[in-house]
C-alpha cells in the first residue's frame, strides 16, 4: 500500500518493543515497507531481558497512511508498539519560533530608541524617503491579527479583509505617518 508522495511532514517515530530474536526487526521492517512506509532513523533505546526497545522513524503520505503503517507494525508477532509520536506535532510543542533582540536592550534609553518614540522617527523617515504613507500599529499586532482571524473563522466579524482592517483602525492605536515635503 502506498499513499503517494512520502513526506517528513507525515512522519512519526514508532517506539517498538521487539522480542530479542533473530529476524524480529526484519519482520517489522518488512511490514512497514509492505504498508508503503519509508524507514528512516533506527535507534536502540535500551536492551531488556528478552527484548529490545527501538525508535523507528517512518515517513508516510498522509495521516491515514501513517496510521496504517503503525497498524502494520502492531500486526507483527513479537512486536509491541509502545508509542507513536508524530514528529511534526512534536516540533510544534511549545512553539517553534523565537523572537530575540539583535541589540542589547538593557536601559530605558535603549528601549526608547528601539520602540516608542524611536520607532516613530524610523516610520516617519521611511514615509519621507519613499513618498508613501506608513501605518504603525500596536506592539501586539501579531496577536491581534491572530485573534481577528479566529473571530473571522467563527463568524464573529465580517468576512472581508477590509472589515478586519476597519475593526483594527477603530479599536487600536494605529498611527499614520504621511510623507513630509
Amino acid at each position: 500500500m502506498s499513499a503517494g508522495h512520502l513526506s517528513p511532514s507525515f512522519s512519526a517515530t514508532l517506539r517498538l518493543k521487539l522480542q530479542d530474536a533473530p529476524g524480529t526487526f526484519a519482520k517489522v521492517a518488512d511490514a512497514i515497507g509492505a504498508a508503503g512506509g519509508l524507514l528512516g532513523a533506527i535507534d536502540i533505546v535500551r536492551v531488556e531481558r528478552g527484548y529490545k526497545i527501538r525508535d523507528v522513524t517512518v515517513s508516510a503520505g498522509g495521516d491515514e497512511h501513517l496510521h496504517a503503517i503503525a497498524e502494520a507494525a502492531r500486526s507483527v508477532d513479537g512486536v509491541e508498539v509502545l508509542r507513536v509520536s508524530d514528529r511534526t506535532f512534536l516540533m510544534h510543542l511549545g512553539g517553534k519560533i523565537e523572537i530575540r533582540s539583535k541589540v542589547p536592550l538593557k536601559t530605558r534609553d535603549d528601549l526608547s530608541m528601539a520602540y516608542t518614540p524611536g520607532v516613530a522617527r524610523i516610520c516617519q523617515a521611511i514615509a519621507d524617503r519613499t513618498g508613501l504613507p506608513v501605518l504603525a500599529g500596536p506592539v501586539e499586532a501579531t496577536a491581534i491579527g491572530n485573534v481577528l482571524v479566529q473571530a473571522r473563522t467563527a463568524g464573529l466579524v465580517g468576512p472581508q479583509l477590509a472589515d478586519l482592517r476597519a475593526l483594527v483602525a477603530r479599536t487600536q492605536g494605529v498611527t499614520r505617518f504621511e510623507p513630509r515635503g
